[in-house]
């Protein structure tokens, strides 16, 4: 059995309600050679008290920021600080299955980086839903990493050689486990493990998670994006969308291929012509060149290739 040094990357910010719950799963692994870094975001609760106390009794490290760095950077710093062979990113608040180090590092084979299922879990620890997939007929490829993600950060474990690009995150990148999963992609890809790993606790005080909504809200935003389109969900994120592309070409222009700058050139038109144009010939032309990237989903596919065309 594989027996590297597997690094575990955290980050906390006013933890304390669930810090000890994720703590004691991820020093209960039954895979044992392990290191626990964790960057706390100048936490003002007992956050930190806590870190020490798993500092002097299993060893973990801890480091406090000077300056609130917001979950993004504080996990590139946290990441930074990792030395082993492997790194799995933990969120603060979640619960591991005992045997989630032990099962990603026998599967990641030859790939750069393995993610898994998840269950959901809700402020009590009950389970909204055993089974969680963020997965649907998904293609690991530069291609679909560009136009979306469907990786979890808290679910991963990739290899070191991932970090050798990684640092510093893009700008204009949102998430950390994003641009992770598109390293991967131009590296030696991506596999998963079919089996919930991780308990992924829903809150309202957490900053992302699963987005959970009823057939009323549902509705109402419906009526809401086709009236007023700029305060569309799918505005909002073309607009994200042409940021995050356009730090990739102006801050890591040469850590891509010229097929790769071509992609995510085809990207950027495609965001910026559904903002900026009633009639979207343009992203409709891109959305046919890159279906299979862009509607993964098939059931969203009409819906979707529609709205490419008149918004």
């Amino acid at each position: 059995m594989n027996n590297s040094l597997v690094s575990i990357a955290m980050t906390t910010y006013n933890g304390e309600k669930y810090l000890k719950e994720q703590l004691d799963s991820i020093f209960n692994q039954s895979y044992k050679n392990l290191e626990v870094i964790v960057c706390d975001d100048c936490s003002n609760d007992k956050t930190v008290e806590i870190l020490e106390e798993y500092s002097k009794n299993f060893g973990l490290k801890y480091f406090s920021n000077e300056n609130n760095l917001g979950f993004k950077k504080n996990f590139e710093k946290a990441i930074s600080l990792c030395t082993g062979d492997f790194i799995a990113l933990a969120d603060q608040d979640d619960i591991w299955e005992k045997h989630k180090i032990e099962i990603l590092v026998k599967n990641i084979g030859v790939c750069s980086l393995i993610h898994s299922a998840s269950s959901l879990i809700d402020e009590n620890s009950n389970f909204i839903s055993p089974l969680w997939i963020k997965q649907d007929n998904f293609k690991y490829s530069f291609e679909k990493m560009i136009f979306g993600n469907t990786i979890t950060g808290c679910t991963t474990l990739f290899k070191r050689e991932l970090l050798k690009d990684f640092s510093p995150i893009p700008s204009g990148e949102k998430y950390h486990d994003w641009w992770l999963a598109l390293l991967a992609t131009k590296n030696n890809g991506i596999t998963y493990v079919n089996e919930p790993l991780v308990k992924y606790r829903q809150h309202s005080s957490q900053d992302t998670g699963a987005r959970v909504e009823n057939i009323v809200l549902k509705i109402q935003r419906i009526i809401k994006d086709f009236f007023i389109k700029e305060h569309s969900n799918r505005y909002f994120k073309s607009t994200m969308q042409e940021r995050r592309l356009e730090s990739f070409l102006y801050e890591k222009y040469n850590s891509f291929t010229k097929n790769e700058i071509e992609i995510i050139t085809d990207a950027l038109t495609y965001h910026k012509n559904y903002k900026n144009s009633f009639f979207h010939y343009k992203s409709f032309l891109i959305s046919i060149k890159y279906n299979q990237y862009i509607y993964f989903k098939n059931n969203y596919f009409i819906k979707n290739f529609l709205r490419d065309i008149i918004g």
